[in-house]
C-alpha cells in the first residue's frame, strides 16, 4: 500500500518537475528528480532496521515472551502476603532455567521467613545452579537464624525483666518455628518455649496486645494443650472484647476437635456479636460450614 501511494506521488511530482524545469531552465532539475525518492527510501531503511532488530527486543507483554513469565511471577511474589497465587513447584516447572534462576535470586533478596518454603521447593529443580543457590540461601539463613535465637536467649537470660528482651525472644522463636528448618522434636520444644515467654510477657508486660494473646492461643492449639487454651481464650475475650480473634480461634478449636456442638456455638456467637467480624473469620465460618454440611 505504501509503495502504491509512493508511485502515485512520484507521478504527480514528475508532472510538476517537468513544468518547473521549463521555467527554471533545468537548474533545479537534480533536486526535483531525487526528492520524490527520499520518502520511499526512508521507509525501506526503517523496514530493514525493524526486521534485523526484532530478535533483540523482548516485549514483556508478549504472550509467549520469557520476560512476561518472569514479570508476572515476580508480581505475584510481591502480592503473596495477601494471596497465594502460584505454587512454587508449578512456577519452577513452567519456566526455563534462566527464569528459574531469576526467581530464586529474587526470593533470596527478600525476607527469608516469608519465602523459605518457596526456596525449599527450588531445591527440587533439575538445574544444579538453581538447586545449589537455593540450598546456599537456606543454609545461610539457618546460620543467621540460629545466631539470632542464641543472642536473644542470652539477652533474655541476663535481663528477663525487660519487655524488649522478652518480645525480641518471642519474635526469634516465632521465626525459627515458621522456618521449619529443625526436626519436629525441636519444633515442639520451641513451641513450648514461646508459650512460656508469652505467658511471662502477658503477666508482666506494660504493653500487651491482641497479638500476644492470639499467638499464645495458637501455639496452645498446636501443642494440643486444650485445657489451657480454653483458659487463655476466655481471658483474651475478656481483655479485648471488641476483637474477633477469639471467635476465629474458637472456630479452629471446634474444627480440630470435630465438635459439632461447639461449632454451632461459634455460629451463634457470630450472629450475636456486637463487634465487627473480619472477612477472614466469615470466610472460615462459610468454608467450614460447607464442610460440616457435606
Amino acid at each position: 500500500m505504501i509503495f502504491l501511494i509512493s508511485a502515485y506521488a512520484v507521478s504527480v511530482l514528475s508532472y510538476i518537475i517537468r513544468s518547473l524545469a521549463k521555467k527554471t531552465k533545468m537548474v533545479l532539475l537534480p533536486i526535483f528528480v531525487f526528492l520524490p525518492l527520499v520518502g520511499p527510501t526512508a521507509m525501506i531503511i526503517i523496514a530493514i532496521g525493524s526486521a534485523f532488530g526484532k530478535e533483540k527486543h523482548i516485549d514483556v507483554f508478549e504472550e509467549d515472551g520469557e520476560e512476561k513469565k518472569k514479570f508476572v511471577y515476580l508480581t505475584q511474589i510481591n502480592d503473596e502476603k495477601e494471596m497465594n497465587i502460584v505454587p512454587m513447584k508449578e512456577a519452577m516447572a513452567l519456566n526455563k532455567t534462566s527464569t528459574q534462576r531469576d526467581i530464586v535470586f529474587e526470593l533470596a533478596k527478600g525476607d527469608p521467613i516469608e519465602y523459605i518454603k518457596n526456596l525449599k521447593s527450588a531445591l527440587l529443580s533439575e538445574d544444579s545452579e538453581v538447586a545449589h543457590y537455593a540450598a546456599s540461601s537456606i543454609a545461610k539463613f539457618k546460620r543467621e537464624m540460629d545466631k539470632a535465637l542464641s543472642d536473644r536467649e542470652d539477652e533474655f537470660s541476663h535481663h528477663p525483666e525487660l519487655g524488649k528482651n522478652r518480645n525480641a525472644l518471642i519474635k526469634a522463636l516465632d521465626d525459627a518455628i515458621h522456618a521449619e528448618l529443625v526436626p519436629s522434636e525441636e519444633i515442639f520444644r520451641l513451641q513450648n518455649r514461646i508459650i512460656e515467654i508469652l505467658m511471662m510477657e502477658i503477666r508482666l508486660g506494660d504493653s500487651v496486645t491482641e497479638e500476644h494473646y492470639r499467638m499464645i492461643c495458637n501455639y496452645m492449639l498446636k501443642v494440643k494443650d486444650y485445657t489451657n487454651f480454653e483458659i487463655w481464650l476466655s481471658e483474651f475475650r475478656e481483655r479485648f472484647p471488641s476483637a474477633d480473634d477469639p471467635l476465629r480461634l474458637k472456630l479452629q478449636y471446634a474444627y480440630y476437635m470435630k465438635n459439632q456442638e461447639l461449632f454451632n456455638e461459634v455460629i451463634n456467637d457470630a450472629k450475636n456479636a456486637r463487634y465487627a467480624i473480619t472477612k477472614e473469620t466469615l470466610s472460615m465460618i462459610e468454608f467450614w460450614s460447607q464442610g460440616e454440611q457435606s
